[in-house]
């Protein structure tokens, strides 16, 4: 039988950067922990695996924000302010964002990618503090004693070593995490992830058509397909997105399976057939929008987006597992350093996402703690891979409540170098403090 392990010698690794703080992955959070860094003196690199920063925010195409709104009977406020409501702001500034847009119990910021890339770009490049990498990603760490001592960085240079004082896991997958031994969850009880999603482009869309005629009678006609077997769709309703530019939308119209398994974004075989897929899908989509759907009649599919949207895969075992039913009791807690009222939104089994909202004007809070994995010292773990339960998860995962949890987390590295102490050490109710003069919303 052939072996199933290979040794690998050990080999001397150039040290690239030597910084304050090293922050994996430039999607949302990323951003946040990044900025908020620099803006306040310390010296970050910034590892991304794209050409550009956003994440599954632009790599996704996901077009919509959700959880920045906050529902009254009588009226909508933003929930999380801070650096995700500077981008809501800048974004709806430069034309390139509206909200909040309301559908079916739904509120977000509806955002184009291209204007939120060329954001990113300028934000970052205006932080001198920022060292960017793009086209490069974590591929190890080195640990040891309750430490990391090191990332190894794949690039198209090679492999090199990236050190820091405190080092931000905002890869979503909890890649650096894993790889510094951290323990890891997945799933649901049975291991099972939500569905992703592949999201497309079309062009030659008549909007003002599609909506006079075509959005009311989208879901029905959806649904009666699934139900003739007309068209081979995956979910029985749909979105259509404007991106403010003439006759183009983003479509979101897909829940990814195989045989009703959901398919691991964490798992190259799954996320390999989850891409081939997802065009596919996107193709028959395209299909039935183009001859059943009113407005839809000149236009064509111009593009899938860069990656399918992956919502669920490793999460960390942190000092503090937040629970599906902190979410759904509202719970707060002493360490809070945001808050969320988006509604359980669970993608399982290939199915229908199964909706649970909260009552209007509830919401609970995401505790500090679950940004700190047990076992590792100077390792702070933003996004939807913090320490929480797979219930949890449905909710906290989305964008604004990831900008706001990499929001703390780079205001935590702030006050750890500021007192030469480990991220587990700081003040919690000065984190509160700080977080509060940079404008979020804790209570």
């Amino acid at each position: 039988m052939p072996d199933k392990t290979i040794a690998v010698a050990r080999r001397e690794v150039p040290i690239g950067a030597v910084t304050d703080v090293a922050v994996a992955g430039g999607g949302p959070s990323g951003l946040a922990a990044a900025i908020t860094a620099a803006k306040k003196g310390l010296s970050v690199i910034l590892i991304e695996r794209y050409g550009f920063f956003g994440g599954l925010a632009t790599a996704g195409s996901v077009g919509t924000i959700c959880g920045l709104y906050l529902h009254h009977p009588d009226r909508i406020e933003r929930i999380i302010e801070g650096f995700a409501g500077q981008l809501e702001d800048a974004l709806v500034k430069r034309g390139g964002g509206f909200g909040p847009f309301i559908r079916q119990g739904f509120t977000a910021l509806l955002y184009n990618p291209w204007h939120l890339k060329r954001l990113c770009d300028e934000w970052i490049g205006r932080e001198k503090n920022i060292r960017p990498m793009l086209h490069s990603y974590v591929a190890d760490a080195v640990h040891e004693d309750g430490q990391i001592k090191a990332l190894l960085v794949a690039s198209p240079e090679g492999l090199f070593a990236v050190r820091a004082g405190v080092y931000i896991d905002a890869t979503g997958d909890a890649a650096v995490a894993m790889a510094a031994g951290v323990k890891t969850e997945k799933g649901d009880a049975r291991g099972m992830v939500m569905n992703p999603t592949m999201m497309f482009y079309v062009q030659g869309l008549d909007l003002v058509g599609y909506q006079a005629k075509g959005m009311a009678v989208l879901n029905d006609r959806i649904r009666q397909a699934i139900a003739k077997k007309t068209y081979p769709l995956t979910v029985g309703q749909g979105l259509v997105i404007p991106t403010f530019r003439q006759g183009e939308a983003m479509i979101k119209l897909s829940s990814l399976a195989r045989e009703g398994r959901a398919l691991d974004g964490s798992s190259v075989s799954d996320l390999t057939y989850a891409e081939l897929k997802g065009r596919d899908d996107a193709e028959i989509a395209m299909d039935f929008l183009k001859h059943e759907i009113p407005g839809f009649e000149n236009a064509f599919l111009a593009d899938t987006a860069v990656q399918v949207g992956v919502r669920e895969t490793r999460r960390i075992i942190g000092h503090y597992i937040l629970t599906e039913q902190d979410v759904l009791s509202g719970k707060k807690f002493p360490d809070t350093i945001c808050l969320s009222s988006w509604p359980l939104e669970k993608w399982e089994d290939g199915r229908e996402p199964e909706m649970v909202f909260p009552a209007e004007g509830d919401y609970y809070g995401i505790p500090y703690r679950s940004l700190l994995p047990v076992g590792t010292q100077n390792l702070l773990v933003t996004g939807r891979a913090i320490s929480m339960d797979h219930g949890a998860l449905a909710s906290a995962r989305v964008m604004g409540v990831c900008m706001a949890e990499g929001q703390a987390a780079g205001t935590a590295c702030v006050l750890a170098a500021r007192r030469g102490v480990k991220p587990s050490e700081i003040d919690t109710e000065q984190l509160q403090l700080e977080l509060k003069k940079d404008g979020a919303r804790l209570d």
